[in-house]
Formats: structure tokens, sequence, C-alpha cells
């Protein structure tokens, strides 16, 4: 689908979607923070686990730029730098399938410490 069409909106469209996303989501977490209460999770466990969540994603987002960073100065160093544009399918398979598994393996690591703190 990519590069197959554009969708174009005009700029007051965009700030209104925009504005109305991030009213959803703190909706979202406030209501989300609401049931963790019910269910017997104290607020400030429920913020502190979201802030701990958030800060995996980032640190998994990095490293993945780290990882595609490593793979553009492999292939220049291997001669290759535009060895995809031959074939764009080969992106996958030298960009989205390596930063695919690194974010998994960095969340699955981070998943697994914490499934290990609430159990004991």
């Amino acid at each position: 689908m990519l590069g197959a069409f554009v969708v174009r909106w005009p700029e007051n469209l965009a700030y209104f979607i925009n504005l109305l996303t991030v009213i959803l989501s703190f909706y979202s977490v406030i209501n989300n923070a609401k049931c963790a209460r019910r269910n017997g999770t104290t607020t400030q466990m429920y913020y502190k686990e979201l802030l701990r969540s958030t800060g995996i994603q980032i640190i998994a987002w990095i490293i993945s730029l780290i990882t595609c960073i490593l793979i553009a100065i492999l292939l220049s160093i291997l001669g290759r730098t535009m060895s995809w544009y031959a074939k764009p399918i080969w992106i996958c398979f030298l960009y989205v399938l390596p930063i695919l598994s690194v974010s998994m393996a960095v969340i699955n690591h981070f998943g697994k410490k914490q499934k290990k703190v609430f159990h004991h």
C-alpha cells in the first residue's frame, strides 16, 4: 500500500484529529487507572507501571534505531549501500524484520523481569 496513494486533508482537520487523539488518550489513561483501582491496584502503582512501560518502549525504539544504523553502516562497509533499491521488498528483510525482532526482544526481556518482580 505504501506509495500506492496519498491521503490529503486540510490542516485544520489534522489539528482536530491530533487534538481528539490527545483527549482520547488522556481519557483512556484516566479510565484505566479507575479500573485498576477497582481491581485492587493503587493509582500510584498504576502510573508507576505506565511510566515504566513507556520507558521500556522508548528504550526499544532507541535500540531499534541503533540496529537500523548499524545495518546501514554494515551495508556501506560492504559496498552495498543501495542494494535494496533494485528490489524494494528487500527493505523488509534488511531493516523491518531486524528492527521488529530487536523491539520484541527488548520488550520480552523487560517483561520477564517484571513478571519475576510480581511473583515474589
